[in-house]
């Protein structure tokens, strides 16, 4: 169990470094579906946490919200991820 907390750690804080570095440049800001916005931090913070995930666990599913709002709803049982 410590290994997977310190790789989800490890993905949080890979996803702040891009995040950071964008929020520091002059970046669009888009509508999503349902009106909420997304912007390309977001979606770049996402695809690295995804990337993370599907290493350390790879039989669990990732319920993310970018995905979600592109229309990928992964089949999920009892265990899964949710960001």
């Amino acid at each position: 169990m410590t290994d997977l907390l310190d790789g989800i750690v490890e993905a949080a804080l890979c996803a702040s470094e891009i995040i950071l570095d964008i929020y520091e440049t002059e970046f669009d800001v888009e509508m999503k579906t349902d009106n909420s916005p997304v912007t390309l931090a977001d979606q770049k913070a996402e695809e690295i946490i995804l990337a993370h995930l599907s290493q350390l666990a790879p039989d669990i599913p990732v319920v993310a919200e970018e995905s979600t709002a592109a229309g990928d709803l992964p089949q999920v049982g009892d265990d899964f991820f949710f960001g």
